[in-house]
């Protein structure tokens, strides 16, 4: 449960900050943090793009969703200062294009589809919406798609939100 690590680490590194914390994913795992974690928010609709957020942290999220922008631009528009878009597959010479990723070997019984984004266009369309790239993360994760046009490699980005005065 990778939110809640992030959240736990959050707090050591920032003793004495307030965190509210708030979680959109999927309802198994919305139910299991809303029992297990009564004081954070968990949410299954859109209700959470009514809020503004100094610190957006979308991760392993973007690639899933076919029309990525819109995704992408809702977060930003709750954004406050900072966007972190965390483990997203990337790729550097070709559109984006489709996989199927299988999650048998990590005891999920299902398939999913995603999508390799383009790096130069993740960072476009944000530069677009202005946005400012701080610091680009490695995550070293690049499994291999069979004939794929381009092998992937999953980055995170960090974007600072430059709000008009």
């Amino acid at each position: 449960f990778r939110r809640v690590l992030f959240r736990s680490l959050a707090k050591q590194l920032l003793p004495g900050v307030g965190f509210s914390y708030h979680c959109v994913d999927v309802s198994m795992l919305v139910e299991y943090g809303a029992n297990k974690f009564p004081d954070q928010r968990f949410y299954l609709d859109d209700s959470w793009k009514n809020k503004k957020y100094d610190f957006i942290m979308a991760s392993a999220s973007l690639q899933y969703n076919k029309d990525w922008k819109t995704l992408f631009k809702s977060l930003i528009d709750c954004a406050e200062r900072y966007l972190y878009l965390a483990s997203i597959p990337v790729i550097f010479d070709n559109p984006q294009f489709v996989f199927i990723q299988r999650l048998h070997k990590y005891g999920w019984n299902t398939e999913v589809i995603g999508w390799c984004l383009n790096r130069f266009e993740i960072i476009s369309f944000a530069r677009r919406q202005g946005l400012t790239l701080v610091r680009e993360f490695l995550h070293g994760h690049k499994p291999v798609i069979a004939n794929a046009p381009e092998q992937n490699e999953y980055r995170g980005f960090l974007f600072e939100v430059k709000h008009e005065p």
